[in-house]
């Protein structure tokens, strides 16, 4: 046994000691080989401290434009990630990614007495803000129940005509 193990095992713990520093907590592990290595993964206390103050920010600037949050939350996330973004501490890094995801949808979805967005319409505005795709209009179109293509043919060309006059470049057809 190693010094680290005994001293645990005389203690009555199984594992051996973790030890908290600059953030980090640091644990004894085995790599994929088998070999002892330090693990380094963020510290629960700062993990909290840090979803916190990002739940402050989206507080305070959820009056700003979808644009201007996702620049002020990319910047926020990747000095984040610069600091805690190291080998085995994804897990910590995607906690807090889908914890600040999840509240961001909540403090969009309280922006205004229409309701609840979507979790595909917050991925649709995201990717809109972030410049990956255009832009996104207001207007849906929806068709239900299993119908006859010759029946609604007239109603696809009248839908395709209203697309052509709105210069729609794609459509993403989506079965409900």
């Amino acid at each position: 046994m190693a010094g680290s193990q005994r001293h645990a095992a005389k203690h009555g713990r199984k594992r051996s000691e973790t030890i908290y520093l600059l953030g980090f907590t640091l644990y004894c592990t085995r790599n994929l080989k088998g070999n002892f290595r330090i693990g380094m993964r963020t510290e629960k206390s700062r993990l909290r401290r840090s979803l916190m103050s990002l739940q402050d920010l989206l507080r305070r600037i959820r009056h700003l434009s979808v644009r201007e949050q996702v620049n002020t939350l990319n910047a926020a996330l990747r000095g984040h990630y610069a600091y805690y973004g190291i080998a085995g501490n994804f897990r910590s890094l995607q906690k807090l990614h889908r914890a600040v995801q999840r509240y961001w949808h909540k403090m969009l979805c309280s922006r205004s007495w229409a309701g609840r967005i979507t979790w595909d319409m917050f991925h649709q505005i995201k990717l809109a803000a972030e410049g990956t795709i255009g832009s996104m209009t207001g207007i849906h179109y929806s068709f239900m129940g299993a119908t006859d293509p010759v029946q609604m043919e007239p109603y696809a060309r009248e839908l395709a005509g209203r697309l052509k006059q709105d210069n729609v470049d794609s459509v993403l057809l989506a079965p409900v």
